[in-house]
């Protein structure tokens, strides 16, 4: 049941990739997903290779640079979205259980102030394309003075925050709605595997309610923003762990620990062993590549769409 659970989690995530980069097909969602899964897990810095991986697998299969950024940004920014406005979910569902606690209505707070000011600034980045254009010149100012001697060639990233921009309105014109949805449900399938490990390791809801998995579940969430270490190892542990075992009955710490490793080893070490063989299968089929820039992007300045 737990392994099956796991096996879905991993699904929900490939539905996101499809909406942000358009014309991205199934099997191809699977194996990036799953590869740079397994390289931001095992990696020391991992997610700058995971973004390399992706990167990598992506324009030899015929996406643009400019898509693969926007698709890259914008299951980003959603991902960050969901994980801060989390706990505003948690506090509703302690709310409804008459669990809450003071430090998670702080928690919360903080959170719903950071969600806020993301939403604010990023729709106003968005809105006004000067301010998009002003940014880009000030890097590019900064590039040609300290940089551009060593590169040798001209800075553009006024030109690619511009067309940057015009690709995520785009995106969101389009799909955010779906995007929102399917990063909603991404994040919960995963509280769900965490509450499922829980009650077949025999932990139930009398000693730990599912309103308390799913607070700590937003906190750690939370806490895993800032990547200590590979894929969060040890830091998650131990934020489950120690939330989860706050207030409850002497004798199920060592029940909740159990459940945590084993919750671990299904989100965690499982996507490890799936990428290895998504990497196989990305080097054996050369079948799939297409040329550079023939898919997904923006050509000319207008958004290519591959619906």
């Amino acid at each position: 049941v737990i392994v099956v659970a796991g096996l879905w989690n991993l699904f929900t995530y490939w539905p996101m990739m499809i909406l942000a980069l358009p014309g991205l097909r199934l099997r191809e969602a699977i194996v990036v997903n799953q590869a740079s899964t397994a390289v931001a897990n095992t990696v020391p810095g991992g997610g700058a290779f995971a973004l390399g991986i992706t990167y990598e697998m992506l324009r030899s299969w015929g996406f643009s640079s400019p898509a693969i950024a926007s698709e890259v940004l914008a299951t980003g920014v959603w991902n960050v979205l969901v994980k801060f406005g989390l706990p505003v979910i948690a506090l509703a569902a302690l709310a409804l259980t008459g669990e809450i606690e003071g430090d998670f209505v702080r928690l919360t707070v903080i959170g719903l102030g950071v969600l806020g000011a993301v939403v604010v600034g990023g729709a106003l980045a968005l809105r006004a394309e000067e301010s998009t254009r002003r940014v880009g010149r000030r890097l590019d100012e900064a590039i040609d003075r300290w940089l551009a001697r060593v590169w040798r060639r001209p800075p553009g990233i006024e030109g690619w925050l511009v067309r940057m921009r015009t690709q995520m309105l785009d995106l969101v014109h389009t799909t955010g709605y779906r995007i929102t949805a399917a990063a909603v449900v991404s994040h919960l399938s995963l509280f769900i595997v965490l509450l499922v490990t829980l009650r077949n390791v025999g932990v139930s809801e009398n000693e730990v309610s599912w309103a308390k998995v799913l607070a700590a579940f937003a906190f750690v969430r939370l806490l895993a923003v800032v990547p200590l270490t590979p894929g969060g190892v040890g830091v998650v542990e131990l934020g489950y762990v120690g939330v989860l075992s706050t207030g409850t009955q002497r004798g199920i710490e060592s029940q909740i620990t159990a459940a945590v490793l084993v919750f671990r080893a299904v989100s965690f070490l499982l996507p490890i062993g799936l990428g290895g063989i998504a990497w196989l299968v990305f080097r054996a089929t050369p079948s799939w590549h297409r040329p550079t820039d023939t898919r997904g992007g923006i050509h000319g300045g207008v958004p290519a769409h591959s619906h």
